[in-house]
């Protein structure tokens, strides 16, 4: 009777230790706290990165390798007509090259956020014997062709000049402005271009031009 009273007194005595046991394992714990450093760099792509083919004028359209840099423009086609003595514009609104685009400049800006602003410029030194003849591209409107999905669509970065003349005089016209604050692939598209040839200068024959096309930083 006693042996069952003192192995009852014995379990009674161990649940009473690991019941104190815990508050004073809890208070050997201390709380403490770890900074961990966390990096990341970014770098512009040079000339000997893969840059991926932009959709415009097209799908699959290539792009320049760099940082920065002109992507396509437009070749113009405006067509075929029968001297009448009278008609003196003669308008396209389609890519030579590709039916149903737009004529457009694109470019990439692959530098960096808050990069040094540039220009896109375009002159030409007339068409063979029509040097009063000029080259008007209608207003034109700035998207972000950026290849990705879905599609960008942050043009702010992006200033299109409007209505701009070109004249045999072979000067520079401001297409665009880009302020260089947001990366990416961007188009400047045209409403259309309108080729203007005063009547004494129609002469027969086929009539070809050079627009070159510049990228710069703006000074």
């Amino acid at each position: 009777m006693k042996k069952g009273i003192t192995l009852a007194s014995a379990t009674l005595t161990a649940l009473a230790l690991i019941a104190t046991a815990g508050p004073a394992f809890a208070d050997s714990t201390s709380t403490t706290s770890w900074d961990t450093t966390n990096t990341v760099t970014f770098q512009a792509p040079d000339s000997t990165t893969p840059l991926p083919p932009i959709n415009v004028p097209q799908p699959g359209t290539p792009t320049t390798p760099g940082a920065l840099a002109l992507d396509y423009a437009s070749n113009l086609n405006f067509g075929t007509y029968t001297v009448d003595g009278a008609t003196t514009d003669f308008t396209t609104s389609e890519d030579a090259d590709v039916t149903s685009s737009q004529p457009l400049v694109a470019w990439h800006d692959l530098r960096g956020a808050a990069s040094p602003a540039f220009n896109i410029t375009a002159s030409t030194s007339g068409f063979s014997d029509m040097n009063q003849a000029t080259i008007t591209f209608g207003a034109g409107t700035a998207s972000n062709v950026t290849p990705t999905t879905p599609a960008l669509t942050d043009v702010s970065a992006v200033t299109p000049a409007g209505s701009v003349t070109l004249t045999n005089d072979g000067q520079p016209n401001q297409i665009a402005a880009d302020s260089g604050a947001t990366p990416g692939y961007y188009a400047d598209t045209f409403a259309n271009a309108k080729l203007s040839v005063p009547v004494a200068q129609q002469t027969t024959g086929t009539h070809t031009a050079t627009i070159t096309w510049n990228l710069t930083l703006a000074q």
